[in-house]
């Protein structure tokens, strides 16, 4: 593998950025993808979270439109809102020199405003499919016809999510067929190899070039198919697993508790990530922590986008520690190193379980998992253990001080339900506004869309 960013194929100036901002050699993607893509190859690129995958797709592209810059040279989609501006922030660092422009266009956001940002054609263009795809729907001014590099970061999510399947296909029939392809991924599936069918087709003057850093292998099947072997997980040593058994009833009671034992520990502020099954419980375990002096911030899709990036800077920034978050951060998300994670619901999935608690002890440091389970939860458990090949041990935590909590928590969970049915119907008056200022623009749309139509049928007659 090369060893300086250099050897791969980037010019001066783009390696003293990366001097600059610390990128002292080449992670094991960035070597491996970076010059294929320079090389005009379509990639797939299999890297953990954290790997540097992000770099290994933008650095190539920054140089390539640093030579001949116009909009839009380059579409990225990913499945989350967090995660596109995330990559967008990455993008304006890396193309500050060059004056690049990056819009994001993700649901929750003013489409009005978007559309206008869109017409600008801005160099960069980081989005979620479903709302780009609502955007290509309902005007002619946005093109995507120049576009010389796709991106799918977080592929397999975006392909195997049977909700996202629809609006990339619609998004695919915009795009020229020329297209440069770059998928990134943590984990490579067989319905990302068979992209390259895809490729061959479109593009027969280059191939699709394969990578992974990880433990998983690309093998070829008896018909001559590639494949991928399972992925292959690896718990850090450092990092502790454990488990809390508890009646579920009286789970919220017990993870209070827990918070109030790990405070008590140590002296040290330790930063905490709760993971919960579903965005109404996030908000609900959010609200009543807070009544309760718990203070934490809420990550999860029932926010809109400004709340969502407010949530993440406070969390990020460490003036909160405690982070309570459905999946959408399991996966992806550049967040701190984390302390401890706590499922207040143990997940259904192994693979799910091993995303979460893969958000602590990291870059060898010590770290913490722990599950709050209750008698209906063993058989997940058992998988996940199967699946790590390694057992919990139990955090015992004592009922009857549990049980002194439960008028307090009781409390403090009615007044914060109270509360967010008083949000419930402020949000869906707002709603009902928004809904009807996007009918308005759709119509403004489809008139101009028949006058530019007749103007045209005219100017041919």
């Amino acid at each position: 593998m090369s060893s300086t960013f250099k050897s791969l194929g980037l010019t001066k100036w783009i390696c003293k950025l990366c001097d600059e901002m610390g990128y002292t050699s080449p992670t094991t993607i960035q070597s491996s993808t970076i010059p294929s893509i320079l090389s005009g190859n379509d990639v797939i690129g299999g890297a953990e979270t954290g790997s540097g995958k992000t770099a290994a797709f933008a650095l190539p592209i920054v140089q390539t439109l640093s030579k001949d810059p116009y909009g839009i040279y380059c579409l990225v989609l990913t499945p989350t809102h967090e995660l596109a501006f995330q990559i967008a922030d990455q993008f304006k660092v890396f193309g500050s020199q060059m004056g690049i422009r990056v819009a994001v266009i993700v649901g929750g956001l003013d489409m009005m405003e978007q559309a206008l940002v869109l017409e600008t054609k801005p160099h960069i263009v980081v989005a979620t499919p479903g709302r780009l795809a609502d955007h290509l729907r309902s005007t002619t001014t946005c093109s995507l016809k120049k576009i010389k590099y796709l991106v799918c970061d977080e592929a397999d999510r975006l392909i195997t999510g049977s909700s996202l399947i629809k609006p990339i296909s619609e998004i695919l029939d915009y795009l020229p067929k020329n297209r440069q392809n770059l998928f990134f991924t943590a984990t490579i599936c067989d319905e990302l190899l068979e992209l390259k069918n895809l490729s061959d087709k479109n593009r027969k003057d280059k191939e699709l070039k394969i990578f992974t850093s990880t433990k998983q292998k690309i093998v070829k099947n008896e018909n001559g198919d590639l494949t991928a072997t399972e992925m292959v997980y690896q718990i850090p040593k450092t990092l502790s697993q454990q488990y809390v058994f508890l009646p579920r009833h009286i789970r919220d009671c017990y993870l209070v508790e827990l918070l109030q034992q790990l405070k008590d520990s140590t002296s040290e502020s330790r930063s905490i990530m709760i993971f919960t099954f579903s965005c109404e419980k996030c908000q609900l375990i959010s609200k009543f922590l807070n009544n309760l002096s718990y203070n934490n911030t809420p990550l999860n899709s029932l926010m809109n986008q400004r709340e969502r990036i407010a949530s993440l800077r406070k969390f990020k920034s460490g003036k909160v520690k405690i982070l309570v978050a459905t999946d959408v951060a399991s996966r992806g998300l550049d967040i701190p190193l984390i302390d401890i994670v706590i499922n207040h619901n143990i997940p259904s999935s192994p693979i799910n379980y091993i995303h979460r608690i893969g958000r602590t002890g990291r870059a060898e440091r010590y770290g913490r998992a722990i599950s709050l389970i209750s008698q209906y939860d063993i058989n997940k458990v058992q998988k996940i253990e199967e699946k790590i090949e390694k057992k919990m041990e139990l955090f015992d935590i004592d009922e009857k001080d549990v049980l002194q909590l439960l008028g307090k928590v009781t409390k403090a969970k009615r007044a914060a339900k109270m509360e967010l049915e008083e949000n419930q119907k402020y949000k869906s008056r707002k709603r009902k506004k928004e809904e009807m200022k996007n009918k308005i623009l759709k119509k403004y749309r489809t008139v101009n869309k028949k006058k530019k139509e007749r103007k045209n049928h005219t100017k041919k007659n």
